[in-house]
């Protein structure tokens, strides 16, 4: 991840959601917010509902006009690599790469230059999402702020693309969301994890 230096707003992750629509159908939904932080890597199940809400409080916005800056690019640009992970047999048709040399933290890129690589162990763990042994469920292990919580106000989440793809025929969803949801929204790196609520 490479952004501006102005950037604000995380990626936010619905881990039990596949669509909007998902989010008018349970009563409590999870909810994981990852800032954009340079060089951070996030990890999570593909077909889960996510995206970025730009501006950042997006959500809480009575309503919005116009187009969010995006130039210059050092200052508003966002830059994200996006890659597909499987555990076990890879799918048909999808050739693997050959593992060679010792795992160094310096690789090359196309044109020969050296960059650096963190090795996986390396890593710090900003939170996991870890299936459950009961159950296909999984459970949402991140910073939260269970104690002296804020009131609960509306936020109105939006939804990409077409009725189709949100699964939902309106643009947006209305839930309950702890007030300090919206300053997490705006968290310069802090990974935080909340519980939204039907209205």
């Amino acid at each position: 991840l490479k952004i501006g230096s102005e950037v604000r707003g995380p990626t936010y992750v619905f881990p039990h959601m596949k669509s909007g629509g998902d989010l008018t159908k349970s009563g409590s939904i999870d909810l994981v917010t990852v800032p954009a932080v340079e060089g951070r890597l996030l990890e999570f199940e593909g077909s889960a509902l996510h995206g970025v809400p730009r501006p950042a409080d997006l959500w809480f916005l009575s309503f919005v006009k116009g187009a969010p800056e995006d130039t210059p690019p050092e200052k508003w640009g966002r830059s994200v690599i996006l890659f597909n992970t499987w555990m076990g047999e890879a799918p048909k048709s999808v050739p693997l790469d050959e593992v060679s040399g010792s795992g160094d933290e310096t690789r090359t890129n196309t044109e020969d230059e050296a960059i650096a690589v963190n090795r996986k162990h390396d890593w710090d763990i900003a939170f996991a999402l870890e299936a459950k042994a009961t159950d296909d469920n999984r459970s949402c292990e991140a910073s939260s702020n269970p104690e002296n919580p804020e009131p609960s106000s509306n936020a109105k989440i939006w939804l990409m693309g077409n009725e189709r793809r949100r699964g939902h025929m309106m643009r947006t969803v209305k839930l309950k969301a702890k007030s300090e949801l919206r300053h997490a929204l705006q968290a310069p790196s802090k990974v935080s994890y909340f519980t939204l609520e039907q209205p």
